[in-house]
Parts: structure tokens; C-alpha cells; sequence
């Protein structure tokens, strides 16, 4: 098989007479290719009619994808009347103490919310992060973000001194 050169170079410095004989060669291309195409479209009808007869009517070609911008498809709608966001907010308020993921997961379920997924704690631990109202204590603990303020602020009060001058100061 041989090498095309490439036409960008060549057609820069081809003279003028050059380029009408190549617009000639084309057109005689297309045409030679249009009749081939008319002849094998012919063909293909004989095959179709063929085969309707044989089995019945052959099923319709699949529609083209329309091109352009794609459909986007629409979220279905939450099994639960309330949202996963509020029912984590009821049940760190209601916690007196900070939760994992799995027992803010076990309380979510408890209080009614409904979901078929497989690896719910994973959803719940990423709203947790995600949740403006939940803060995060500790390692893998959560509480209501006013509950978090609370704890910090009594954390700070009842510490108790490490060194001697430190309780020292403290009494005085």
C-alpha cells in the first residue's frame, strides 16, 4: 500500500493547474462513489424484502441519539417525607453524648427514615461531615454544633492544672 504525501505542503505550493486537475480527480471520485452507494442500497432493499419475506417484517432501525446537549435525568423522589440532613439534626440534638456514624445511623433508621442502600452508614457518615449543624469532637464522633460549643466551653472550665505554678495561680 502506498504512502499519501501529505496535501497541506503539497496544495501550498501546487500551481493553479495542478489544483484543477486534483478538483477534477475528486469529483470523479464522488461520483464513482455515489453510484456504488445507489447500487448497494439497491442491494440491501433486495435483502430487506428478502428476509420480510422469510420471517415477517424486520423491526425498525434505533433512532439516532439526537446530538448536542444530553438529557439529564431527573432524581427520584426520597422514600422518606423527611430529609437524611434533618433527621440527623433531631437525633444529635437528641443525643446527650457524642455518636459515631453507625449509632447516628442506627437512631436515623429507628427514627423512621427509610432508604434501600446497601452501605447506608457511609451516606450518613458523609452528611455528617457535609451537615452544617453537626460538628465533629473526636475522632469519629459527632454532636449537634451547640452542643460542641457547650462541651468546649465546660472542657475549659474544669481542667484541672498540670504543674504545681499552675495550681498555684489558680488558688490565689
Amino acid at each position: 500500500m502506498a504512502r499519501r504525501r501529505r496535501t497541506r505542503n503539497t496544495l501550498a505550493r501546487a500551481s493553479i493547474a495542478a489544483l484543477e486537475r486534483a478538483l477534477v480527480r475528486r469529483q470523479r471520485e464522488v461520483v464513482r462513489l455515489e453510484k456504488r452507494r445507489d447500487t448497494l442500497q439497491g442491494r440491501l432493499a433486495k435483502v430487506e424484502a428478502d428476509l420480510a419475506a422469510l420471517q415477517g417484517p424486520a423491526l425498525p432501525a434505533p433512532a439516532a441519539r439526537p446530538r448536542g446537549r444530553r438529557v439529564v435525568r431527573r432524581r427520584r423522589r426520597r422514600r422518606s417525607q423527611v430529609s437524611l440532613a434533618a433527621t440527623i439534626t433531631r437525633v444529635l440534638q437528641a443525643a446527650r453524648k457524642p455518636m459515631r456514624a453507625a449509632e447516628v445511623t442506627q437512631k436515623v433508621l429507628a427514627a423512621g427514615y427509610k432508604s434501600k442502600a446497601k452501605k447506608f452508614k457511609q451516606i450518613v457518615h458523609g452528611a455528617l461531615l457535609r451537615h452544617p449543624e453537626a460538628a465533629r469532637v473526636g475522632k469519629g464522633l459527632y454532636v449537634a454544633k451547640g452542643k460542641a460549643r457547650a462541651r468546649r466551653k465546660a472542657g475549659r472550665r474544669a481542667r484541672k492544672p498540670e504543674t504545681k505554678v499552675e495550681a498555684q495561680a489558680t488558688e490565689t
